[in-house]
């Protein structure tokens, strides 16, 4: 009996330990897995705010990209209406040229084709005996009064040419006819002239042109003054003139002066 009583205590010590045994691991095992919850958990719950955060993030680029989008196509349209008022300013400039052409074109070209024969003749002036040129002109022009001073100066320039001394006096021709009157050859009078400058020199004959002519109301016979440096170096008679151009024998050189010091691009006065 002492031997069976001795494993039955055995027995439910064993069971008894076994209970305690199992009681503690239940509850190690139990602590253990709610420490895990709760690590999962938080996890979770930074996981969830941190996919709200990106969600966010995501709505935000979006509108971003919208208004970008957005802007695109307002300038897509901008660019596209530019470039039709381009395409309609090329249009329109191209019809203007067109007409331009039309309307002025041939005029154009033939005052250009005048006024460079016209530059070319007067540029051929200094290259010609002044005596040829004046004969030249005297045989095409057609107003009288013109031709009486055309004549005068080739009788001047015939008389210095032959080395005789001259005085030569200016020659005015009214547009009535009357008489050819005269004026101190140093002066244009008190009556306000016209400026031009010298735009070439033929000194072998003493004759200068003018960059004024017809246009500029400007007639054979007319007095003119040369200054050079603002001062009166000497004074002459316009005996030819075209549209814009005019050619001057200069007779009267101031004291201290010769042909010599008169310059291109010079000031050139002419008296009304």
């Amino acid at each position: 009996m002492d031997s069976t009583g001795t494993k039955k205590t055995i027995i439910v010590a064993i069971l008894i330990s076994l209970c305690i045994f199992s009681i503690f691991f239940s509850l190690s095992l139990f602590r253990h897995f709610k420490t895990a919850e709760t690590k999962f958990n938080n996890e979770k719950a930074s996981l969830i705010k941190e996919n709200i955060s990106l969600q966010d993030q995501l709505e935000s680029i979006k509108k971003d990209i919208k208004v970008k989008t957005d802007a695109v196509t307002v300038l897509e349209s901008e660019k596209k209406s530019l470039l039709d008022q381009i395409k309609s300013t090329e249009e329109d400039s191209k019809k203007l040229d067109k007409r331009y052409a039309e309307l002025y074109g041939g005029r154009i070209g033939a005052l250009k084709k005048e006024n460079s024969s016209l530059r070319n003749r007067m540029l051929n002036i200094g290259k010609a005996p002044l005596a040829d040129f004046i004969k030249g002109y005297m045989g095409k022009e057609e107003n009288e009064n013109i031709k009486k001073v055309l004549a005068e100066a080739l009788r001047k320039v015939e008389l210095i040419q032959t080395g005789k001394v001259v005085n030569l006096e200016p020659i005015v021709v009214a547009e009535n006819n009357a008489q050819a009157t005269t004026e101190p050859a140093s002066s244009l009078g008190n009556v306000a002239g016209k400026a031009g400058k010298i735009i070439s020199i033929d000194r072998d004959n003493n004759l200068i042109v003018v960059d004024l002519g017809r246009a500029d109301d400007v007639k054979a016979g007319q007095r003119c003054m040369v200054m050079h440096e603002n001062k009166e170096i000497g004074s002459g008679e316009i005996i030819s003139t075209r549209y814009k151009m005019s050619a001057a024998f200069i007779n009267d050189i101031k004291y201290k002066y010769t042909f010599s010091d008169i310059k291109e691009s010079d000031k050139v006065l002419i008296g009304e």
